[in-house]
């Protein structure tokens, strides 16, 4: 596994930005591994006034995998660590 990412990943963060930004949370890639096309990421909710007003999983899980496809057909699913999980380090 490795950080850098699928060519198209730099575009589709950038579009996860868009609908993560408004409420302050974004997420950070934490790993890559192209021979599964598994992108494991972190949200990071540091500058959320309202950690619970950010999308709510599973439907986070499914906004940023579609988007991120959009942009890197090659990622075939994500991993996301949420830290409004208990659990979550």
């Amino acid at each position: 596994m490795s950080i850098v990412g699928p060519p198209g990943l730099t575009a589709g963060l950038v579009a996860v930005d868009g609908f993560l930004g408004p409420d302050g949370a974004k997420v950070a890639v934490e790993a890559w591994n192209a021979e599964t096309g598994r992108l494991s990421l972190r949200l990071v909710l540091e500058s959320a006034g309202c950690a619970d007003c950010v999308v709510p999983r599973p439907t986070l899980d499914t906004l940023l995998l579609d988007t991120l496809r959009r942009h890197a057909p090659v990622v075939r699913s994500i991993a996301l660590v949420d830290p409004r999980e208990s659990g979550s380090p």
